[in-house]
């Protein structure tokens, strides 16, 4: 199981399933339309107006990226996260 973000991101980078987006994205306008028609994490490294940020979104929008997150295979992640709501 990842345990923070930036391992999380690296981990599901490596793995093809996060997109960056190099180009200026304006947060007020264009970041929320991105992330409502995507369906892979995005993180958005030049944020319009917020230099130095980067901002992510839509971590566990799939079963693989949810599978990721909690080191178990797609078939198991219900298995595994009634596993952890019991503990």
């Amino acid at each position: 199981m990842s345990q923070d973000l930036r391992t999380y991101l690296s981990m599901i980078e490596e793995k093809g399933l996060l997109t960056r987006v190099k180009k200026e994205v304006d947060p007020l306008t264009q970041m929320g339309t991105l992330f409502s028609e995507t369906e892979k994490p995005l993180i958005f490294d030049n944020v319009k107006d917020f230099p130095d940020w980067r901002v992510c979104g839509e971590l566990l929008t799939n079963r693989d990226c949810q599978a990721a997150m909690l080191g178990v295979s797609k078939e198991n992640i219900i298995k595994e996260l009634a596993r952890l709501i019991a503990e």
